[in-house]
């Protein structure tokens, strides 16, 4: 196997293997400690090791002695395709699903390349997506996969080369209906409805902008439609100019503000975002320009981040740490069954 320049990090607690792409040139240890654990408030001991394959992890463990050799070939292994894990979505799947696997001895590899959609990290997406050469079907008994973190088109090929070598095998895949997988999806439409009709009944509002995510993620579209939905049966239209791309960033938030404030009719009633990040870059640049939320305009979020909810913003709760547990239930069930209970599982979202 050609070697890729990766890192390999024992976190412990049931995850043995951390793969991030190492192509911007910066020290792992140094990387890891300042995009997840020091978000999170966690000291933690751990150590990094310059792998080229996950068949090295196998081997460094080996050498450890034979009973442990042992107990080790008794444990599971499972792959995790994801992007982006700074971001705090995906930190609290990560952290979910490390407290599932101590508790089912099993050991996790997580396979994480770095989506540009962060924009405080240049990437090179080519580079990036190296990370997902590694995976081998032969050194995991399942597959978790986070399509809908991945932001560029070369990762997401690449993935979806990696689940081709991996059918067969159980797999569950979050936020995307896959043949051939346990799909685990949420209410988002249920949420968005509800959230929609708060501001329309409870704060008259009429002219309603909706900040979306990428129009070519699922999930996004899923959210979107269901704002459009809510209004029609109000007898209101989510008008075409009055839909933003948003790209799930705070940096895309504040320019679509400032398209709001040079509008000629005005601000809008509300703006209900996509996701928390978005809504944050609204917030922040109308607060810029002294117009204040929600007295002035009325915004909502979706994802219930911390700063959301420590700011009290409207916002959604989408229970991605059970979700991450719930998929490992599936996957050892599954791997020990020889067929999962049921191939869909949608998971309840919270208006807050």
């Amino acid at each position: 196997m050609q070697s890729v320049n990766s890192s390999y990090s024992n976190f412990g607690a049931g995850i043995i293997g951390c793969f991030v792409e190492t192509g911007d040139g910066k020290n792992f240890n140094d990387s890891i400690t300042q995009n997840l654990f020091s978000p999170l408030q966690i000291e933690a001991a751990y150590s990094g090791t310059l792998f080229s394959s996950p068949d090295d992890i196998w081997r460094n463990r080996a050498v450890k002695g034979k009973g442990e050799i042992q107990s080790s070939m008794k444990r599971k292994k499972i792959a995790v395709l994801m992007a982006s894990i700074d971001r705090e979505y995906q930190q609290d799947f990560v952290m979910g699903l490390s407290a599932a696997a101590e508790q089912m001895n099993t050991d996790i590899c997580v396979f994480n390349c770095q989506g540009h959609t962060n924009v405080a990290i240049t990437t090179n997406d080519d580079g990036e997506s190296a990370i997902f050469d590694l995976p081998e079907r032969g050194n995991f008994d399942g597959i978790i996969s986070l399509r809908e973190t991945l932001a560029d088109e070369i990762s997401r090929r690449k993935v979806e080369q990696v689940l081709y070598g991996f059918q067969g095998k159980p797999h569950v895949s979050i936020d995307v209906p896959t043949h051939g997988a346990v799909s685990i999806l949420f209410d988002d439409t249920i949420s968005v409805r509800k959230l929609t009709d708060h501001m329309i009944q409870e704060h008259g509002a009429r002219d309603i902008v909706y900040v979306s995510g990428p129009k070519r993620q699922l999930v996004a579209m899923n959210r979107l439609n269901a704002c459009r939905e809510a209004m029609a049966r109000q007898g209101l239209e989510l008008r075409e100019e009055n839909i933003f791309d948003g790209e799930w960033i705070q940096r895309k938030g504040r320019e679509i503000a400032l398209k709001l404030l040079e509008r000629e009719n005005g601000l809008p009633d509300a703006v209900i975002c996509g996701n928390d990040d978005m809504a944050f870059g609204v917030i922040e640049q109308l607060h810029e320009k002294r117009i204040e939320v929600p007295d002035d305009l009325a915004v909502t979020g979706f994802d219930a981040l911390r700063e959301a909810v420590t700011r009290g913003m409207t916002t959604v709760c989408r229970p991605i740490d059970r979700a991450a547990r719930k998929a490992l239930e599936i996957l050892i069930h599954w791997i020990d069954a020889g067929t999962p209970e049921k191939w869909d599982v949608t998971m309840p979202t919270i208006p807050i």
